[in-house]
């Protein structure tokens, strides 16, 4: 979520960011799903995209990200989530 010190590539979020995760995680608050869910599940509703690889450095975050692949995340909550898009 938008956290105090969140970042966006590699720096410090920017206030346009950080508004467009608040609008995020407040659509995700209203399906009752974590947004860290729809974010891994995100590039798998891409046809092309075969896996989705996530580097992580300890057992308990390798295991909390398979707990949110298991969540169902609506298609609905990506169709609302586009209007709120990094570009």
């Amino acid at each position: 979520g938008p956290g105090p010190d969140a970042h966006f590539d590699y720096a410090p979020a920017s206030h346009e960011v950080l508004t467009k995760v608040k609008a995020l995680q407040n659509l995700a608050d209203e399906y009752h799903i974590p947004l860290a869910a729809a974010a891994l599940q995100f590039p798998l509703r891409n046809p092309n995209v075969a896996s989705v690889l996530i580097g992580t450095a300890k057992a308990s975050s390798f295991q909390r990200n398979m707990e949110m692949m298991a969540i169902a995340v609506p298609e609905e909550f990506y169709t609302r989530a586009a209007a709120f898009t990094m570009s």
